[in-house]
């Protein structure tokens, strides 16, 4: 720095023997610089090593005579000596450093440098594109240039473009989607669902004692398939199936994937997935043919056999007396068949003690 003294020695300095740090009072050593020399009031010679602040530097040698608030002075260096021995460090790093070794890359069109595992220099090909796409600020930018949208937030994220995750929509993990409100009425996105316990709505079996496996649902636009499940482990899962064709908004009955056995006081049902239906009874009762009909005798009444299981239409019945009863007597159903039972009358060719007897019968028609 030019000056119009070489010489720097406003205020006093305190220097410690043994040490390199200065404390000045007063002093304006900012308006020097490194390579400097220091002199000391006893006239002790140094080097300036460092300039904190114009009251504190270093020296390059530890001080061998102390001072308290005494006078100092700094000679500059004179600008020439000063610019030579920057300029020789500068070229000592450049000298140490890679510049040399991508000084004698040959110069090429969109070609981009790099070192290799050995730490040599060598050109690689770097399209504008690619210029473009590394001098990109941000994550977010590079993904808009590449068109590619974030990752999953979680394995039910629908957001368009976004990167699957592991798991995703209940694929390749080890857990599916949370049936959204325990609602199986609300799983319209395809993939697979944890079963919603036994607080599920709208599940295939309701019940406080349900225990629901996998939800899995299918979709085509509009059109959504459910498959559920139902069942532990250590037991023969159950399967169920219903649709949905105005995006979730109204959907079909459950219906089985196999062949529903079912049995209540009532009797017995097989539930086919074809629809078919069939109830049956060996236990159940009707008057005996004691009263006269026409040229026959009936019971005195009838019987009447509510369903183990209910029909969507009137099946067909047949009925018959169990085993043990005399001969020339019958059973059969009335006309006025229902969906959910059926009454059933006893009739013989000859009049007989009144009492109750035991009738089977059978149903068979469609559940839906």
């Amino acid at each position: 720095m030019a000056s119009e003294i070489p010489y720097e020695n406003t205020g006093t300095a305190t220097v410690t023997a043994g040490q390199t740090a200065v404390v000045g009072q007063g002093t304006r050593w900012s308006r020097c610089r490194p390579s400097d020399t220091f002199y000391g009031q006893a006239g002790e010679r140094n080097i300036i090593l460092n300039i904190t602040d114009d009251t504190h530097l270093d020296l390059l040698f530890p001080a061998t005579i102390a001072q308290v608030a005494q006078g100092v002075a700094v000679m500059r260096t004179p600008d020439d000596v000063f610019t030579q021995t920057m300029a020789r460090e500068v070229f000592q790093k450049i000298s140490d450093s890679t510049l040399v070794a991508l000084a004698g890359l040959p110069p090429a069109a969109r070609k981009g440098f790099r070192l290799d595992e050995n730490a040599i220099a060598e050109t690689f090909d770097l399209t504008d594109k690619a210029k473009t796409f590394l001098g990109l600020a941000d994550e977010a930018g590079m993904r808009g240039m590449l068109d590619v949208a974030r990752k999953q937030a979680n394995i039910g994220d629908t957001t368009a473009g976004a990167g699957l995750i592991v798991g995703a929509f209940g694929w390749g993990g080890s857990q599916g989607m949370a049936i959204p409100g325990g609602n199986y009425n609300n799983a319209t996105i395809p993939g697979i669902y944890n079963g919603a316990g036994s607080g599920a709505i709208n599940p295939p079996l309701p019940g406080s004692n349900s225990i629901y496996g996998p939800l899995l649902v299918l979709r085509s636009s509009a059109g959504i398939v459910q498959i559920a499940t139902w069942g532990q482990s250590t037991t023969l899962a159950e399967m169920y199936v219903r649709g949905s064709a105005d995006n979730g908004a109204t959907w079909s009955n459950w219906r089985p994937m196999h062949i529903e056995d079912g049995s209540n006081a009532n009797g017995r049902y097989l539930r086919f997935n074809d629809g078919t239906q069939i109830c049956w009874s060996s236990s159940l009762t009707a008057p005996s043919p004691s009263s006269p009909a026409a040229s026959i005798w009936g019971g005195n009444g009838a019987g009447t056999w509510t369903f183990p299981a209910t029909f969507v239409s009137a099946p067909v019945v047949t009925a018959g007396l169990a085993g043990g009863l005399s001969s020339g007597s019958w059973a059969s159903a009335g006309s006025n068949v229902g969906t959910t039972q059926a009454i059933l009358y006893i009739w013989s060719y000859i009049q007989r003690t009144a009492a109750n007897w035991t009738v089977s019968a059978m149903a068979i028609g469609r559940w839906f």
